[in-house]
């Protein structure tokens, strides 16, 4: 057994052996208590060397480890071998049980008055991850992971499989451990929730527990901006948010903890929504584990491309949500009569009702967005046939969503005491349609993005304007984030609704215009993985830019990586759709089952499959022959070219030859719904080649820049609230 396996397991033990003291210390026992804080220092300590032992495996290429030989090779980058430690399952718990550990200590060291829960909950967590890094270990041998592969009597491993090419980008080595960071960070509120239900005692949560809701909500919503710019810069969609499950399932929490921020501020105000603060305290956490379920469960792997394979280890993350689930419920059935919780007031207008409006919008809109998610689950278990909702079930939500947010949260920075100032109000009313209707003039026609718009500038402005007269130093952070709020929404609809594309066809060194920038394809480089060239000239402005396009072996598909000239009024995303040599545009053709078309100097005619072959698709057999009928040089040719399925899952062409040069036509690809065949013949050798083409998409992405900057200071006012906030 490896030393980061054995070091696993005297962590756990270590834990389950915690807890008994904590159990103690809860009684009072000081002796206890002490124990309990060296104990987690050695286990933290037990964890923080294993999980260098196991970055320590990535660098030295020790491909006997069946995780390092999965995810790392020779030639991975320093930074990405160490970015490969957390790419998979097994080390991504092991860097959620390192920020597990750090939360510990960061109660130690608050010398809070309720350690000794505190330390308990997320010793629990710590527990559980440890049992699944005992069964699932990032340490196992290579002949235990894959045994029918590889032996232990074999030599060492020349090279690993590699890291997926996707993964091999700066964000994503970032993205995750900021996202883990928060995932760990979010049993901190939970265990605060667990502590004042059982000793009766609500005012820590918005005297202790408000510092880190407000931390997680900052670090799981670092991660999720930084994983939105990863899949702008690197997956070649445009996009950056595509309602994927897995991106919706880490949104969820962090919409929650934005709502118990601002419930937190309510009960320390009114005394209010004390019983509401704990529920959602509790439920950020669940959901968070309802995330990881869902990602590392592998049942979301028809519908995200985040999803990781499932594997009953992954099944257990579900009974660990039944077992805190069970904690919460039997605590509110406990503490819910005793629980005493002050009214809101009667008159609507009030910042703390507004606050209310604006919490219950945003936990009906998760709400929402959680139904969404989890209707793979819902209709596999009712139907037995998994479907999701698609984009526009999220779009007609969002809109309205957001629109009442916004209003909210102008409407608060007129509401004074008793008095609103509803002259101020109608006038940046005013101010805000204008400049939402200009803001979206001559780019769109679509009434969502004008009211959205509109929303947006109400709330930015009236926060700017609340800012100018009221000099507070204490309510900086929420203007900075909610002023950025808008930015960003601001820049969703003009990068989504302003936005153009175009596709163009580069002939190799042949300039092509497009929109007063001129491209030009001038080939691939000479590399193991190539990248393709393309020479822009935009204005006075000219470079070659390189960018990845081949083949990968450890995904067995085609890595296509796209090109972003930013700009402040807009950003230039060309992304890479499909290149073609010459040679296969003059010897190609897709044809539908009856079709006919020209190739060159020959006529083709898809008759259709041979009887055989509609057999063998039906019953899934490996021969597949067509019929076609080709005329050239005024003379009729009946061929039948296939291909066979072999024994070791190659496929074998059946080629068929026509005219006195026996010119070569094969059947290269055929899809089994449509039938559609795509045909290689082979060109007359007098035939002239045409040049390499690249079909290449242009974006002009307007003012995405406004949804960085959004993120960003939205991520950087939470931090600064975090560090503001006095215990």
């Amino acid at each position: 057994m490896h030393t980061g396996s054995i070091l696993i397991i005297v962590a756990l033990v270590l834990t389950a052996l915690n807890l008994i003291f904590l159990a103690q210390s809860a009684g009072g026992n000081l002796f206890a208590k002490l124990t309990t804080r060296r104990i987690h220092y050695l286990i933290s300590l037990i964890i923080a060397f294993t999980f260098i032992l196991l970055v320590q495996s990535f660098i030295a290429n020790d491909f006997t480890l069946g995780y390092v030989y999965q995810n790392s090779s020779l030639d991975l980058p320093l930074l990405y071998k160490i970015s490969a430690v957390w790419a998979g399952k097994e080390g991504g718990f092991l860097l959620w049980a390192v920020f597990i550990c750090i939360a510990g200590i960061a109660i130690i060291w608050t010398n809070d008055r309720h350690e000794s829960i505190l330390l308990s909950v997320i010793t629990l967590a710590q527990f559980f991850i440890l049992i699944s890094l005992t069964i699932n270990s990032p340490f196992a041998r290579l002949w235990e992971t894959h045994s029918g592969q590889f032996s232990h009597l074999m030599p060492q491993v020349p090279d690993g499989l590699g890291l997926n090419p996707l993964l091999q980008d700066f964000w994503m080595a970032v993205h995750p451990p900021v996202l883990f960071a928060g995932y760990a960070a979010s049993v901190i509120p939970f265990a605060y929730a667990v502590a004042a239900l059982l000793k009766n005692d609500y005012d820590i949560m918005p005297a202790r527990a408000y510092r880190w809701v407000i931390f997680t909500a900052a670090t799981l919503g670092s991660g999720i901006f930084l994983g939105g710019y990863w899949a702008y810069a690197v997956l070649g969609w445009g996009g950056y948010w595509g309602w994927d499950p897995v991106e919706n399932s880490s949104l969820i929490p962090w919409l929650l903890l934005i709502a118990l921020i601002h419930g937190l501020i309510v009960q320390r105000r009114r005394g209010a929504l004390v019983r509401t603060n704990c529920a959602i305290a509790m439920l950020q956490f669940l959901l968070v584990l309802y995330s990881t379920f869902l990602t590392r469960s592998g049942i979301l792997s028809e519908f995200s491309v985040h999803s990781f394979s499932g594997d009953s280890v992954s099944f257990q993350i579900l009974y660990y949500l039944v077992f805190f689930m069970c904690i919460a419920i039997a605590l509110f059935a406990l503490r819910f009569k005793t629980c005493k919780t002050m009214p809101l007031e009667q008159k609507s207008l009030t910042q703390e009702n507004l606050l209310f409006f604006g919490i219950l919008i945003l936990l009906l809109y998760a709400g929402m967005i959680f139904l969404g998610t989890s209707m793979p689950i819902f209709t596999k278990i009712a139907f037995r046939q998994p479907s999701t909702v698609t984009e526009e079930f999220y779009a007609v939500w969002s809109v309205p969503a957001g629109m009442m947010v916004f209003a909210f949260i102008g409407l608060i920075t007129f509401s004074r005491g008793k008095k609103f100032e509803t002259k101020a109000f109608i006038a940046i009313l005013a101010i805000s349609i204008i400049i939402g209707v200009l803001f979206n003039l001559f780019h769109t026609s679509i009434p969502t993005a004008y009211l959205l718009a509109i929303a947006s500038f109400f709330a930015f402005i009236a926060i700017c304007r609340d800012w100018f007269l009221r000099h507070s130093r204490a309510h900086r952070p929420s203007r900075i984030v909610h002023a950025a709020t808008a930015l960003l929404v601001l820049g969703i609809i003009a990068s989504t609704y302003h936005s153009a594309s175009i596709q163009k066809n580069l002939q190799k060194d042949i300039e092509t215009l497009s929109g007063g920038m001129a491209l030009k394809f001038t080939g691939f480089t000479d590399e193991v993985k190539p990248h393709l060239r393309l020479l822009i000239s935009y204005g006075r402005f000219s470079r070659e830019i390189r960018a990845a396009y081949y083949h990968s072996e450890r995904t067995d598909s085609l890595y296509k990586e796209p090109v972003i000239l930013n700009g402040i009024q807009s950003d230039i995303y060309i992304a890479p759709v499909s290149h073609a040599t010459g040679r296969d545009i003059a010897s190609l053709i897709m044809l539908k089952q009856g079709d006919t078309g020209k190739i060159g100097d020959t006529l083709v005619t898809y008759i259709g499959l041979k009887d055989a072959s509609r057999k063998a698709m039906r019953e899934g057999m490996p021969d597949v022959f067509v019929d076609i009928q080709l005329v050239h040089e005024g003379k009729s040719y009946r061929l039948s070219p296939g291909f066979r399925l072999e024994n070791n899952d190659r496929i074998a062409h059946i080629d068929a030859f026509f005219s006195p040069k026996r010119r070569k036509v094969s059947l290269r690809s055929i899809n089994p719904e449509t039938k559609e065949a795509l045909l290689f013949i082979e060109p007359n050798p007098s035939a002239s080649i045409p040049p390499d083409e690249l079909i290449v998409e242009i974006s002009y992405k307007r003012l995405v820049i406004l949804v960085w900057l959004g993120s960003a200071l939205i991520a950087l006012g939470l931090f600064l609230a975090f560090f503001r906030v006095k215990q």
